[in-house]
């Protein structure tokens, strides 16, 4: 990044971490206002939720 000139100081660990954790809250309050948008605009009331089982992790040591 910094060879295309996108950022003029690379930032400590600490400063990164704390604007990255603002970024994502940021991410998350937009997420839910356009949930709350959509669910607004919606015709329908029925919901239809597809699900699948999703490994977490695999416990090698077990």
């Amino acid at each position: 990044m910094l060879d295309h000139k996108l950022t003029l100081i690379m930032l400590e660990k600490s400063r990164f971490n704390l604007r990255l954790h603002r970024l994502s809250m940021l991410i998350n309050d937009l997420f839910h206002q356009l949930g709350m948008i959509l669910k607004e605009i919606s015709e329908t009331t029925e919901y239809l939720l597809d699900s699948f089982p999703v490994a977490i992790c695999d416990n090698i040591r077990i």
